[in-house]
């Protein structure tokens, strides 16, 4: 999703970018914390659906969250607002320019497994996820976002239906396929500089909470629809797209239509749908992301 969140005070509107300056927290450990154990994802993810993984509060109660590096903090449903202590502030969720209010909480502690989960977020967000829901005809309970990722090294793996947790200092990054250097805007979300027409920028958001192939600025999209010539060496036209050299065959995608408040999109996007033809792997830490080819054309619905 293409999420900004902004924290309602009394005095002034917070944007997440600057407020997070004051809430980062730092870790002194001398030994690198264990890491959380793998989970698996549901078999719709990369096929038309959302990368929905499930995650546990301390109190044991699960909780199913969309997997979104569009968003960059972790949200949770209202209806958990009991069990988050007392309401730091309101808060805004807007997604393709739709704003859904709720609160701002102090970060509560989640779990993969016996570990917890770390954040560089000191609260988290709440928000109505019945839409969310209704679209993945399934339980939403929340987002999981770039406050707690962004301190792990994670794998996608779309053909076993599993999310991994590695270790990305001592890991043979050769066997993970073509590298990709990301770039973080202010809020903490990730950029590459390829799009999906071998065009020389603006940059794509990458963006896992989209369940589509991707989103072009107005002037690619146009000139990747138009066909009013051979494409130049390095680019291509519809229906195809190309990412790092590798071209993706019947390949979907729509123009961007700029939002106001929403600076995400003055970039372009790739969606979770073009991702799952590939082993993904996003070592956060290192900045990095590869794409290991695992398939020609979209994952068949495995119904």
């Amino acid at each position: 999703m293409r999420a900004t969140v902004t924290i309602l005070t009394q005095n002034a509107l917070w944007p997440l970018a600057i407020l997070s300056s004051f809430l980062l927290l730092c870790s002194c450990a001398t030994t690198p914390p264990p890491r959380p154990a793998d989970v698996p994802m549901n078999q719709e993810a990369g096929r038309g659906g959302w990368l929905i993984v499930t995650f546990q509060m301390e109190s044991g109660e699960s909780l199913p969250l969309i997997v979104d590096t569009g968003c960059p903090v972790t949200c949770f449903d209202q209806s958990l607002e009991p069990k988050l202590g007392k309401r730091l502030a309101d808060a805004n969720f807007l997604n393709w320019g739709v704003s859904h209010s709720g609160g701002a909480y102090q970060t509560s502690k989640l779990y993969s497994g016996n570990t917890q989960l770390r954040s560089s977020s000191l609260f988290v967000v709440t928000l109505d996820c019945k839409w969310m829901s209704a679209i993945a005809r399934r339980p939403v309970m929340g987002i999981l976002g770039m406050d707690v990722m962004k301190h792990y090294c994670i794998q996608l793996d779309f053909q076993n239906d599993q999310m991994r947790f590695l270790d990305g200092t001592h890991a043979d990054t050769n066997d993970w396929g073509r590298p990709f250097r990301l770039s973080h805007l202010s809020d903490g979300c990730i950029t590459i500089t390829e799009n999906l027409t071998g065009e020389k920028g603006p940059p794509s958001l990458v963006d896992t909470g989209s369940d589509h192939d991707g989103v072009l600025v107005s002037k690619l999209f146009q000139q990747w629809t138009n066909h009013a010539g051979p494409p130049a060496p390095g680019e291509i036209h519809s229906p195809d797209g190309i990412l790092g050299g590798e071209i993706y065959h019947n390949v979907k995608l729509t123009r961007l239509e700029r939002v106001r408040r929403d600076s995400h999109t003055r970039f372009n996007m790739i969606g979770l749908q073009l991702l799952s033809r590939n082993l993904v792997t996003f070592d956060f830490p290192n900045r990095m992301m590869y794409l290991k080819r695992t398939g020609e054309r979209p994952l068949a619905n495995k119904d």
